[in-house]
Order: C-alpha cells, then sequence, then structure tokens
C-alpha cells in the first residue's frame, strides 16, 4: 500500500539514511494500486512482482510459472 511505502521512507529519512527502496508486489490488491505506491515515494528503484505468492492469492493452478500470470505481469 502507498502508507507502506511512506512509513518506509520515513524510516530512511529519521535514521539518515540515503538507500532507495525496492517494492515487493505480491497481491492481486497491490497489482490493482501499483500507480499510486509507484508514485508513493521517489526513493522507488525498482517494483518486483512475487508471483509465487500472487499466484497462490489468485488459486492459478500452475503457481508463479502460468502463463495465466501474463496479465499481472503487463502491469507490473
Amino acid at each position: 500500500a502507498p502508507a507502506d511505502v511512506t512509513a518506509a521512507e520515513a524510516v530512511l529519512v529519521t535514521g539518515g539514511f540515503s538507500q532507495r527502496l525496492w517494492i515487493m508486489a505480491e497481491t492481486p490488491g497491490a497489482m490493482l494500486r501499483m500507480d499510486a505506491i509507484a508514485a508513493a515515494s521517489p526513493r522507488i528503484a525498482a517494483i518486483v512482482m512475487g508471483t509465487a505468492d500472487l499466484a497462490a492469492a489468485l488459486r492459478i493452478p500452475g503457481g508463479a510459472n502460468s502463463p495465466a500470470l501474463a496479465p499481472a505481469s503487463a502491469l507490473a
């Protein structure tokens, strides 16, 4: 969620760290909110799709290697 990104960024700022953030998107809700999540912080360096968890959440047979994940991959 965008609030999670903002909270992680606040921890970095408070600690005086300059690290960038990598986001792991692994739920259907995260995929649907990807635009808002990506816009939540200029520190985001990458967004990685957690295909195994996403496939499990969507109950896709074949798991992370299923071609049924192709539409979700297009969103990322």
